[in-house]
């Protein structure tokens, strides 16, 4: 369910369009393949929009505010200035959607930042990962598909994870 209304630019379709949603709530089993199961689907031209969300829901989690921005180029889509804040931890992170030219893949890079790992985690459910004054990660991802059509096996990225005066736990929580 979502609650909202976009602002559109009158006349001027080179200034971006601002949508602002008070509200997104998505199930919990979101998702679902709008390609039919085709991982070739080129990204469909769309106009520069400022997205921000101010409550967002991911089945009964909720993730706090999201803000992005999506601009359309020659090549695909990206999605800048991607934050996303959650109780002790903040996101921040950019993507694109390659593919105008036949090849289509996807990248995405990001940055956590956990003022408060044990909070965090708790919060995500996960109450006995990590134990830590605080704690940080980077990634980047690249996949040779389309952004929902992500294969574990099929991507190739880098992980940089942080943790300052404590332990992550590996195994059964």
């Amino acid at each position: 369910s979502h609650r909202g209304r976009p602002v559109l630019p009158a006349g001027d379709i080179q200034s971006p369009w601002k949508i602002t949603l008070r509200a997104l709530h998505l199930p919990a089993r979101f998702g679902g393949d709008p390609s039919g199961g085709a991982k070739t689907v080129e990204p469909p031209s769309l106009p520069a929009m400022q997205v921000l969300i101010e409550d967002l829901r991911y089945g009964e989690t909720w993730l706090g505010a999201l803000e992005f921005a999506v601009t359309d180029d020659t090549d695909g889509l990206s999605i800048q200035g991607v934050r996303l804040s959650l109780p002790g931890l903040t996101m921040t992170g950019e993507g694109r959607w390659l593919g105008r030219s036949g090849a289509v893949s996807s990248e995405v890079r990001w940055h956590l930042q956990a003022d408060d790992p044990v909070q965090a985690a708790r919060y995500l459910g996960y109450p006995t990962v990590i134990e830590a004054r605080s704690a940080s990660a980077s990634g980047e991802l690249r996949w040779p598909a389309s952004p929902w059509a992500f294969v574990a096996g099929e991507a190739a990225g880098e992980l940089s994870v942080r943790i300052k005066d404590g332990y992550l736990y590996v195994g059964e929580t």
